[in-house]
C-alpha cells in the first residue's frame, strides 16, 4: 500500500470517528472518543515521538510570563519543529505528513459542523465568513502541574487534547470539566457572556466529568463563555501524561514561535 493510500486509511478513520461522535447538551459541550487514531497511525506516533529532553517548559518556550503559574511544568514540542528533532529521515516525514493530515480540510469541515449547534446563541462574538486554522503542540505534563478551572480564549472554536499514555493504568490524569458554585455565579453576572481570562480557585467549582485518561483516545469541548475545564494536579505521572493538544481557530494568533530557529535548543 503506497503511503498516499496509507493517509487516505488514517483520515478515513478520523473522519468516521468524528462524525459518529456524541456531544454533551450540558452547558459545556464536551465529548471523548476512544479509539481516535488509526492503529497504524497511533503506532507511528508513539514510535517518532521526540526524545524528552527536547520538550521544553512553556515560560521558556515563551521567553515571557504567563498568566497560569504552573506552565513550566508543562513541556512542549511545537509540531513546526517535531520533523527536524528526529534522528531519521522517516521520522521527519512522519512529522510532516501528520502536520498536513490534521489540517486537511475535511477533517476541519467536519468538526466544524459538529459544533457549530453548540456555538449558536453561546458565541455571538462570531460574524460570517468564519476563516478557521488548527494548531498543533506535541506536550508532556510533568509532576506538579495542574490547570485551575479556567476558559479558553475567544480566539478558539474548538479544544481538543489526544491522550499518548503508555497505558491505561492512570485513567485520573484527564482533563476536568467544572460548572461554577453560586456564589461564583452570585459575583459574576456577565457569566455565560463573558471569555474571562483568569484561572480561579478549584473550590469555586463543581467537577462535573473527569476524561479517562487511555491510549488514543480523545477529549475535546467546544469554546464557549461557559466552557469551565482544567486538570487536577499531576502526581507521581513519571512523564506518563503525553498529549497532542489541537486547537481550532477563527482568529489565529501563534501562541509560540519555532524554539529550532531562536536556537533554544541544538540538535
Amino acid at each position: 500500500m503506497s503511503l498516499l493510500e496509507r493517509h487516505q486509511n488514517w483520515i478515513d478513520h478520523l473522519l468516521g470517528k468524528f462524525e459518529a461522535l456524541t456531544i454533551s447538551s450540558g452547558p459545556v459541550a464536551y465529548f471523548h472518543i476512544r479509539d481516535v487514531f488509526h492503529p497504524e497511525l497511533y503506532g507511528l506516533i508513539e514510535k517518532y515521538w521526540p526524545r524528552e529532553d527536547y520538550f521544553l517548559g512553556q515560560v521558556d518556550v515563551a521567553q515571557q510570563r504567563l498568566g497560569h503559574v504552573y506552565a513550566n511544568l508543562r513541556k512542549v514540542v511545537l509540531i513546526e519543529d517535531a520533523p527536524e528533532l528526529m534522528p531519521s529521515a522517516e521520522g521527519g516525514e512522519f512529522w510532516q505528513s501528520f502536520r498536513m493530515m490534521m489540517s486537511d480540510r475535511r477533517l476541519l469541515r467536519k468538526l466544524i459542523e459538529r459544533i457549530v449547534p453548540h456555538l449558536r446563541g453561546m458565541r455571538t462574538d462570531l460574524k460570517p465568513p468564519i476563516r478557521v486554522q488548527s494548531d498543533l503542540l506535541l506536550q508532556i505534563d510533568t509532576d506538579g502541574f495542574n490547570l485551575s478551572p479556567h476558559l479558553d480564549s475567544w480566539r478558539k472554536l474548538l479544544s481538543m487534547v489526544f491522550y499518548l499514555p503508555h497505558d491505561d493504568s492512570r485513567p485520573e490524569l484527564g482533563t476536568s470539566v467544572f460548572t461554577p458554585r453560586p456564589e461564583f455565579v452570585h459575583a459574576h453576572p456577565d457569566l455565560g457572556r463573558k471569555f474571562f481570562g483568569e484561572y480561579y480557585p478549584f473550590e469555586q467549582f463543581n467537577e462535573t466529568y473527569r476524561a479517562p485518561f487511555v491510549p488514543n483516545s480523545v477529549f475535546g469541548f467546544v469554546v464557549t463563555p461557559l466552557a469551565f475545564h482544567g486538570v487536577q494536579e499531576v502526581k507521581n505521572a513519571g512523564g506518563w501524561r503525553r498529549n497532542i493538544l489541537m486547537n481550532l481557530y477563527h482568529q489565529y494568533e501563534a501562541p509560540y514561535q519555532s524554539v529550532l530557529k531562536r536556537n533554544l535548543i541544538k540538535v
